[in-house]
């Protein structure tokens, strides 16, 4: 539930990608019933997760990584005594 949490920004930016390709589907292919549509939700909801927890785990935690980093060097530099 923790990882959900902490993904669900990008759960959120991430989710209509799969509605988005499942809405243009369904009206294609004209699966428009009430089983289809609940068929549909499950696989939008469950595509949103998916796509927002990879986002989550290999681009948001990898930059987050990468800008502390940079800024903790910075940091370091910055308090390091200055010769008088």
């Amino acid at each position: 539930m923790i990882l959900l949490g902490n993904a669900s920004y990008a759960i959120n930016l991430w989710h209509e990608i799969p509605q988005r390709l499942l809405g243009r589907l369904v009206g294609s292919v004209g699966l428009a019933g009430p089983e289809t549509r609940v068929i549909a939700v499950a696989l939008i909801i469950g595509g949103g997760v998916v796509l927002g927890v990879l986002a989550y785990q290999f681009i948001e935690r990898s930059l987050l990584h990468w800008i502390n980093a940079m800024l903790n060097a910075r940091g370091a530099r910055r308090a390091a005594p200055q010769a008088a």
